[in-house]
């Protein structure tokens, strides 16, 4: 049988999308953990066309199969797990959910912006938390009592900035909204962090990832004219 054109359009696609993998170091070989799961891939083809509708290339690129990742183990704080009854609404009362969380968000104000996100989940429950909300806002007054001696150590030998940024997709099960997050560190040591709500609903993974990147760019331009001054 004889290769039809598309055919090897679609092959002269996947050998330059596989060129540029190996190129930016995308993956490294590694032996699979007895306990992991491995992620397959596969082949995703598409036409690009000019503005008559005309084909002028054939594109491929290679996608992990999300679909079967394992999702985490993490507790879900959402609204359904509010209390719905009345008798559930009086047994939350007795309970200081108002009095540990305010005393949270003050540590949060001045010297503790490390718990700043999860005060600000726990605080969107506060009119009517649940069990499972009072139980996660003492967790993590447990993590603020024992980190309460941690300290952040600057290496004057390196006053490079390094960042890092990553997002969700759509974790958040009331709104679908993804959560992005930044890590910038000056002198081998932490100066700045973030976890925030962004604006849009992302319908891709790399949406919610890009819109994550850019609010990292901007704290980075922010700090490099902090630096040049």
């Amino acid at each position: 049988m004889e290769k039809s054109p598309q055919q090897e359009s679609c092959r002269r696609g996947m050998d330059k999308e596989f060129d540029n993998l190996k190129l930016k170091n995308v993956w490294k070989l590694r032996k699979l953990p007895p306990d992991k799961q491995l992620l397959g891939c596969r082949w995703v083809y598409y036409l690009k066309r000019d503005e008559n509708g005309k084909v002028i290339q054939y594109k491929a690129r290679l996608v992990a199969q999300g679909c079967s990742q394992v999702k985490g183990k993490g507790t879900q704080y959402s609204k359904p797990r509010c209390p719905q009854s009345s008798d559930e609404k009086i047994e939350m009362k007795v309970i200081p959910y108002q009095n540990v969380l305010g005393c949270l968000s003050f540590l949060a104000g001045r010297t503790r912006p490390d718990i700043s996100y999860a005060d600000n989940i726990f605080s969107q429950f506060q009119n009517n938390p649940g069990l499972e909300h009072w139980y996660g806002l003492l967790k993590l007054f447990g993590y603020v009592n024992k980190t309460k001696h941690y300290k952040l150590r600057l290496d004057c030998r390196c006053i490079d900035i390094v960042s890092f940024s990553d997002a969700d997709f759509a974790a958040n099960i009331d709104d679908r909204i993804s959560m992005g997050g930044q890590f910038i560190c000056l002198a081998n040591a932490p100066v700045t962090w973030r976890t925030f709500k962004e604006k849009l609903i992302s319908l891709l993974t790399r949406e919610a990832e890009f819109m994550s990147m850019v609010e990292c760019m901007k704290k980075i331009t922010w700090l490099d004219n902090i630096m040049k001054e």
